[in-house]
């Protein structure tokens, strides 16, 4: 019975915990004027999921760390446009059929989901030399390929089950995302050297 409570109790906070990260992720974005946001808000559910006890984390605490990401307004205006492209090409698909919407929307979305990773990845590296920060980030997507790939699908999957079934997923996608791209970072695979 013991075992059975405690495997309760891990499943809430786990819930709890996935929950409190979207509602950061979204806050951030907005902080940030949506625009700009982008890199900010990965940066601040990254440090929020990688912390030794998120239950006890505040949105305020995480506001407070002030290590500036060089290029963050220009990779999030780059999320932006493509976001934006991609979204209005989803919504003139549902007005009126056409090649162009539905190119507009695969051209769109599939770039922010490439340059999602992409800045995943250069939040990661952002202990690097400033200067060189992309490159490095770009090398280590090279080494963790496999993780590189998991990561994209994983966000395709998410989107498509979020434009398809529910609009209640978009509050919950980041959190539920950044939650297993953290998981996968941990996992080593056979015969990739990390």
């Amino acid at each position: 019975m013991i075992e059975k409570s405690s495997r309760l109790i891990g499943a809430v906070n786990l819930v709890y915990t996935v929950m409190k990260g979207s509602v950061f992720f979204w806050l951030a974005l907005l902080s940030r004027g949506f625009v700009y946001g982008w890199v900010f808000a990965i940066k601040i559910v990254s440090l929020y999921f990688t912390s030794e006890n998120p239950q006890t984390l505040r949105f305020r605490d995480l506001l407070k760390q002030k290590e500036s990401i060089p290029y963050a307004k220009v990779i999030s205006a780059m999320m932006t446009f493509f976001f934006s492209l991609g979204l209005t090409g989803w919504l003139l698909s549902l007005v009126n059929i056409s090649q162009l919407s539905f190119a507009m929307f695969y051209i769109g979305g599939l770039a922010w989901l490439v340059w999602l990773v992409i800045a995943i990845y250069y939040v990661k590296t952002q202990s690097s030399s400033g200067e060189n920060q992309f490159y490095q980030s770009l090398l280590e997507m090279k080494q963790d390929f496999q993780k590189v790939i998991l990561a994209f699908l994983l966000a395709f999957i998410f989107v498509w089950l979020t434009l398809t079934k529910t609009m209640l997923g978009w509050l919950l996608f980041p959190g539920i995302y950044f939650y297993l791209v953290g998981r996968i970072q941990k996992v080593q695979f056979k015969g990739v050297k990390s």
